[in-house]
């Protein structure tokens, strides 16, 4: 089990689950590459973190600023991957298979799953679906967490915001995390869990050494709303 921070890690069961995919998605700016940095800067003391940052989102400059003293060796064992397009990412998934075993991995992280599909119009959902089973595999075959982010959108039948890949992202995820921002402080809402209720929240703001928790409380079903 990865740490990232201890009231976020409440909303997680004690911290990234091993053994299966969290996925963590909300609009830009709402937290989603500082909570995946956060647990990067965690996860080294364990083994190294493979980072496929296909968003172009990775910053060494905040990762320094969260780990603090701690860059050097975090720096060490982390290798970063960063595909420039769907196919690209699909072969640094299936590589993952060589990689993790080889150099002792701890944790997994996608920046964000599916950015590529959403660009790239020839792509079919079982092509992304595909991605994720293969993730999924990785953390069941090798006992560690994977942790993906992704981005959201609009459902113009609904009016409410969903994340990219809708119902086959909700299927091989085990764990599903909301963020929203909301001016100056950010939410985290648990939509799936394997043994916690849905609907835990979080208020937080984030700061140079990574988040800070505003308060936590369990909200009834029909309390939540989209901001």
């Amino acid at each position: 089990m990865i740490k990232i921070h201890k009231d976020f890690d409440t909303l997680l069961g004690g911290g990234l689950q091993s053994r299966c995919i969290t996925h963590i998605y909300g609009s830009p700016g709402s937290g989603k590459t500082n909570i995946a940095l956060m647990a990067t800067a965690n996860a080294v003391k364990n083994g190294k973190v493979i980072y496929i940052d296909s968003e172009g989102s990775f910053s060494v400059e905040r990762l320094r600023q969260i780990s603090g003293e701690k860059i050097d060796e975090v720096l060490k064992n982390l290798m970063l991957i960063e595909p420039v397009e769907f196919d690209e990412q699909n072969v640094a998934i299936k590589k993952l298979n060589e990689i993790v075993p080889k150099s002792n991995a701890s944790l997994v992280i996608v920046d964000s799953i599916a950015v590529f599909y959403r660009l790239e119009e020839d792509k079919d959902i079982r092509d992304l679906g595909r991605q994720l089973s293969q993730l999924l595999r990785i953390a069941r075959r090798y006992d560690i967490p994977v942790l993906i982010t992704n981005q959201v959108y609009t459902d113009i039948d609904t009016g409410r915001i969903v994340p990219v890949g809708g119902d086959v992202v909700r299927y091989w995820a085990k764990i599903i995390i909301e963020l929203k921002k909301i001016e100056n402080f950010r939410i985290a809402i648990l939509k799936k869990h394997k043994f916690l209720p849905e609907n835990l929240k979080l208020e937080f703001r984030i700061t140079d050494n990574g988040i800070e928790a505003i308060k936590t409380k369990n909200l009834e079903p029909e309390k939540v709303e989209y901001l």
